[in-house]
């Protein structure tokens, strides 16, 4: 076999696995009843710390810890393969399951937003307030001073006109919201706890 048909035979086989593992994932978050599922390729922006995001959410913290165990049970059945990473199974609001290629965030339903808007956005507005619910730690103001999702949402939506992008606030969390945005900041749960990456 020549090198690049090589190649091309390893390429398809990890796009295929990892489709395989996304599909195997949306199943099982199926299958315990997982609110608002979505999945983002990642893999067309520079930086992204993996290539897909499978987000969805769960009603309470108990729905929160059996999608995450009906995920790694169903996914170690079917394709043999263990999670690198579990993080946040100890507060149950938010759980992070690291596959390297494919990372799955589950959120309690009271952690994303109320405001109707595109499944994309809400993802996105979900990593954002995580964001901001470490700054809100970090610096000893309350979360719901800095921006509430209306606010995130704004900040996608119409950038220009958010409150987010003047003053304090735009100090406080502005430039941090951008460079998430743009792939050059990423988040990470660790014991129970939100970080940078």
């Amino acid at each position: 076999m020549s090198p690049k048909m090589y190649n091309f035979a390893k390429l398809y086989v990890r796009l295929f696995c990892m489709e395989k593992l996304i599909e195997t994932i949306v199943s099982a978050i199926q299958d315990k009843k997982g609110k608002d599922i979505v999945s983002l390729d990642l893999s067309g922006f520079d930086g992204a710390i993996c290539s897909n995001f499978v987000v969805c959410n769960a009603d309470s913290t108990t729905q929160v810890a059996a999608i995450a165990d009906g995920i790694e049970e169903k996914v170690l059945e079917t394709l043999g393969e263990n999670a690198w990473r579990v993080e946040g199974k100890q507060s149950g609001l938010w759980v992070a399951i690291d596959y390297i290629d494919v990372v799955v965030h589950i959120f309690q339903t009271e952690l994303r937003g109320h405001r109707q808007i595109s499944p994309e956005l809400e993802s996105v507005t979900d990593l954002m307030y995580a964001l901001i619910r470490l700054v809100a730690e970090r610096s000893g103001v309350a979360t719901s001073v800095i921006a509430s999702r209306d606010d995130l949402a704004d900040y996608i939506e119409h950038p220009e006109q958010s409150r987010l992008r003047e003053g304090w606030r735009f100090e406080l969390v502005g430039s941090r919201l951008d460079d998430l945005l743009s792939g050059n900041m990423g988040l990470t749960v660790k014991d129970g706890k939100i970080e940078l990456l």
